[in-house]
C-alpha cells in the first residue's frame, strides 16, 4: 500500500496510439470515454500517425514523426501484423525514454471506459517495489484446439514503475 505522501506526489502518464483510420474506427470512442471517466488531474498522451487530434486541455499529442526515419524504415520491411503492433512498441519505447512520470500506463486505443476510475486505483495497482503490472488472461484451448491452461499477460492496459531498480534494464530489453 502506498503512503499518503506518495499518492499525492505520484506523476502518472497515460499513453495510447493510433493512426487516422483506427482513431475513426474506435480510438475516438476510447479518447471520449477516457476524458469522461478518468481522473480530471490526468492527461492522456496520444501518439498520432499522420493526422492531428482536435485540441483539448487534457490531451497531449506526439506525432509519429518523432520516430523518423527508423520507424518508417521498419514499417517498410515488416508484415502487416508486425506493423500493427509496432505502433504500440514504438510509442511505449518513446515514452520510456522521454517521460518524466513516476508511472507510465499504456492503454490500447480500443479500450472503452464505462465508469469513473478512482485515481487511487491507478496509484495502488503498482506498488513502489514492483516493476510492472498488467491484466492477465487464462486460455483453456490452444490455437490448434488442444486443451490446456495458459496464463498470459494482456497488455491492453499495463503500467510500469520508472523508479524501479530494474526499469532501465526492462526498457533496454523491451526496445
Amino acid at each position: 500500500m502506498l503512503g499518503t505522501h506518495e499518492k499525492i506526489c505520484m506523476n502518472i502518464e497515460i499513453i495510447t496510439s493510433f493512426n487516422q483510420r483506427y482513431y475513426d474506427l474506435i480510438g475516438k470512442d476510447c479518447v471520449d470515454t477516457w476524458l469522461k471517466y478518468w481522473p480530471k488531474e490526468l492527461t492522456l498522451t496520444c501518439y498520432v500517425e499522420e493526422f492531428r487530434l482536435p485540441d483539448h486541455p487534457r490531451l497531449k499529442q506526439i506525432s509519429f514523426d518523432v520516430f523518423k526515419p527508423e520507424y518508417y524504415e521498419f514499417q517498410s520491411t515488416s508484415n502487416k501484423q508486425v506493423k500493427k503492433f509496432a505502433k504500440k512498441a514504438w510509442s511505449f519505447i518513446h515514452a520510456m525514454e522521454n517521460s518524466t512520470a513516476d508511472r507510465i500506463v499504456w492503454l490500447d486505443a480500443d479500450v472503452l471506459s464505462v465508469e469513473h476510475l478512482p485515481l487511487e486505483l491507478l496509484q495502488n495497482v503498482l506498488p513502489s517495489n514492483v516493476l510492472s503490472t498488467h491484466l492477465g488472461v487464462t486460455y483453456t484451448t490452444a490455437k490448434d484446439g488442444s486443451p490446456g491452461r495458459w496464463f498470459v499477460p494482456e497488455t491492453g492496459f499495463f503500467e510500469v514503475n520508472t523508479h524501479h531498480s530494474q526499469f532501465k534494464e526492462f526498457a533496454r530489453e523491451y526496445k
